[in-house]
């Protein structure tokens, strides 16, 4: 079975795919991929962000055999490829601005992100691919875990248990007062705004 991980930048995603790897999982680092394959095809750099060639990765994931059952296929875009199940990774606002801040991200790429994972992109997008459209209930094949202050061990062993369980958490941020207060922290810095903070 191949396993999406995914998730907004900054959720943990590539160290819970480094503990799976540890643990004896074969896990594809599709940003990796991407580069090994001339799958880059530019560079937006006023969004700090690079586009890929998805069909080209598509191609990719669908003809890899992994050693491992279940693998892992680990990228913010993982979800748009063909796998098994999605896992999306969810982080609380307070902690992923930390974590953006500490990688050095600037403040309207620390907006797009928070922002992001604010309203749940990936794992809309993941229903959305998963389903054909916006249903009444998720599909059984997209999970979302909250992995808000867990360790990075913690964090892959929760993501091992959703694979087996199938079951996952309700996350919605919109509803948490904290949450909303960091992203008002940054709406001057949305596309348009400022640039330093």
């Amino acid at each position: 079975m191949k396993v999406a991980i995914t998730g907004t930048p900054g959720v943990g995603k590539t160290t819970v795919g480094r503990v799976l790897r540890r643990k004896g999982y074969d896990v594809l680092h599709l940003n990796r991929v991407a580069r090994e394959l001339g799958a880059l095809l530019e560079e937006d750099e006023e969004r700090q962000a690079r586009v890929v060639d998805v069909h080209a990765l598509e191609r990719y994931v669908r003809e890899w055999e992994p050693g491992s059952d279940p693998a892992f296929v680990e990228s913010h875009y993982a979800h748009l490829m063909p796998v098994d199940l999605v896992v999306v990774l969810r982080l609380h606002p307070r902690e992923l601005e930390r974590r953006l801040r500490e990688k050095g991200y600037s403040p309207r790429k620390i907006s797009e992100n928070l922002e992001a994972e604010f309203v749940g992109v990936c794992y809309g997008e993941a229903v959305e691919v998963r389903s054909g459209g916006f249903p009444a209930r998720p599909p059984r094949d997209v999970i979302q875990l909250d992995v808000t202050g867990l360790s990075p061990e913690e964090a892959a062993e929760r993501v091992l248990k959703a694979v087996e369980s199938r079951e996952g958490d309700e996350v919605d941020w919109l509803a948490d007062e904290e949450a909303q207060r960091v992203i008002e922290r940054y709406l001057p810095y949305r596309e348009g705004g400022e640039d330093e903070g």
